[in-house]
C-alpha cells in the first residue's frame, strides 16, 4: 500500500536521551509542509483498515496530542461508524475533568484527557480506537486504558490501537492481544528502524534561528466564533459540519477572490486538522495553484541543511497559547499568501509576533491570522 520511504524520514531529537530519534512523516502535515490531499488520503486508508476489521461496530476515537490530533480527526471524519471522538491534551483548562497519564519517551511527558461528556459516548460505543501516528510499545495507551477503567468502572468496551506506523515487536503485539487490545496499522516497520543513520549528523552544524517577539506592523486577527473543541468529546458529524463552515468563512474573508501561486496554511500545536482541512478546501476551490500545510510544535528537533535530512531549517518561537513556552516551526519558505489558524485565546500577542517575524524573515508579506473561538 505504502512504501516505507513515503511515510518515514528519520530526524534527531534535541536533548532527549530516552529516545534520540523521531520518525517524521512527510505526508502528515505537522513538521514538514505537506500536500493536503496526501495527508487526507493516508488517513482515509487507515480509516479503511479500521472499518474492514470492525465493520458495523460503533466506535469512539481517542487521538493523542500533539502530533496525532490531526490523524485522529481525519480518521473520525472518514470512518462511517464513528459516533464521537476526542484528543488528549497538554493544555490547561480549569473547567475540564482531567485524568492523567504519562508518555515517558516524549519531550513533554504529562498527558491528560478531559473525560467531561465522554460517558454518553462510551455507553453507546462497542469499541474505543486509540489513534496514533506511530506506536512502538503501546505502553502509553495501556496507561490510559487503566485510568479510563478507574474513572468508569462500569465501562464495557473493546480496545484497539490504530496507527500509521507500527514498530512493535511481534511478541508485544501478542501481549496486547492477550490483554484484549487489538492493533491496526498502515505500515509495519522494524523497531528503531534505521536509527544508526543519525550518527552521521553528530558533527553537523544546526540550522536554527530565534525570532523576536515584537512586530512593527499592526496585526489584524480575524475571529470566527462557531468553534468546537476536540479536547472535549465531540459528536463527529456536528464537529465536521462546523469545520466545513469555518473553511468557507475564512476563504471568503482572507483570500479576496484571488488565486495565489504559492500558499501555506499553518496550524498551531495541537490545533492541526482545521489547518489541513482549510488548505484542502482552498485547493479544491481554486484559491491557489500550489498549497502546503503544517503546524507549529512543541517538539525540539535538530535541523540540518544537508541533502537527505528532512528538516533543513528551524525557527524557535513563543507559543501562541503561552508566551513562556517555546515552540518551533520547520522548513519555512516564502509564500504569496499565509494563513495562520489557531484556537488560542491570544491573550498574549507575543506568540503571534514571533511566528509573523519568522514568516517575514522568509519574505512572506500577505499574512492573515484567524482565530476559531469556541462557541
Amino acid at each position: 500500500m505504502y512504501d516505507i520511504k513515503e511515510l518515514v524520514s528519520l530526524a534527531k531529537r534535541e536533548h532527549n536521551s530516552k529516545r534520540p530519534y523521531l520518525y517524521v512523516n512527510p505526508s502528515q502535515g505537522k513538521h514538514i509542509p505537506a500536500d493536503p490531499p496526501k495527508m487526507i488520503k493516508m488517513c482515509v486508508c487507515l480509516a479503511g483498515e479500521i472499518e474492514k476489521k470492525y465493520l458495523g461496530e460503533k466506535i469512539f476515537i481517542i487521538g493523542f496530542s500533539e502530533t496525532a490530533t490531526a490523524i485522529a480527526s481525519c480518521v473520525a471524519e472518514n470512518l462511517n461508524n464513528t459516533i464521537g471522538f476526542v484528543t488528549t491534551t497538554r493544555e490547561d483548562n480549569d473547567k475540564a475533568d482531567f485524568i492523567y497519564f504519562t508518555e515517558s519517551h516524549s519531550h513533554a511527558t504529562e498527558q491528560k484527557l478531559d473525560v467531561q461528556g465522554m460517558e454518553k459516548y462510551l455507553s453507546l460505543a462497542k469499541r474505543i480506537v486509540f489513534v496514533e501516528d506511530e506506536v512502538t510499545t503501546g505502553n502509553t495507551i495501556v496507561k490510559l486504558i487503566n485510568e479510563l477503567e478507574k474513572k468508569f468502572p462500569a465501562l464495557s468496551v473493546k480496545y484497539s490501537i490504530a496507527s500509521i506506523l507500527n514498530s512493535m515487536s511481534n511478541g508485544r503485539i501478542v501481549e496486547l492481544s492477550n490483554m484484549e487490545i487489538d492493533c491496526v496499522w498502515l505500515k509495519k516497520i522494524p523497531y528503531e528502524y534505521n536509527v544508526e543513520a543519525l550518527n552521521e549528523y553528530n558533527d553537523c552544524s544546526a540550522n536554527h534561528f530565534t525570532t523576536i517577539d515584537k512586530c512593527n506592523d499592526t496585526v489584524k486577527i480575524e475571529k470566527f466564533n462557531q468553534g468546537e473543541n476536540i479536547r472535549r468529546a465531540c459528536e463527529t458529524n456536528k464537529y465536521f459540519e462546523k469545520l466545513n463552515e469555518l473553511c468557507v468563512s475564512i476563504a471568503e474573508c482572507t483570500c479576496n477572490k484571488k488565486c495565489y501561486k504559492k500558499m501555506v496554511v499553518i496550524g498551531t500545536e495541537e490545533f492541526m486538522y482545521p489547518a489541513i482541512k482549510l488548505a484542502s478546501y482552498l485547493q479544491e476551490h481554486n484559491y491557489c495553484e500550489n498549497i502546503k500545510t503544517h503546524s507549529t510544535t512543541r517538539s525540539p528537533i535538530m535541523a540540518f541543511d544537508i541533502e537527505g535530512y528532512p528538516l533543513y531549517k528551524r525557527y524557535q518561537l513563543k507559543s501562541v497559547y503561552d508566551s513562556s513556552r517555546t515552540t518551533y516551526i520547520y522548513n519555512l519558505e516564502m509564500y504569496d499568501k499565509v494563513i495562520i489558524l489557531t484556537d488560542s485565546d491570544l491573550k498574549s500577542i507575543d506568540g503571534v509576533y514571533s511566528i509573523i517575524n519568522a514568516l517575514q524573515t522568509e519574505g512572506c508579506k500577505d499574512i492573515s491570522v484567524c482565530q476559531w473561538e469556541e462557541k
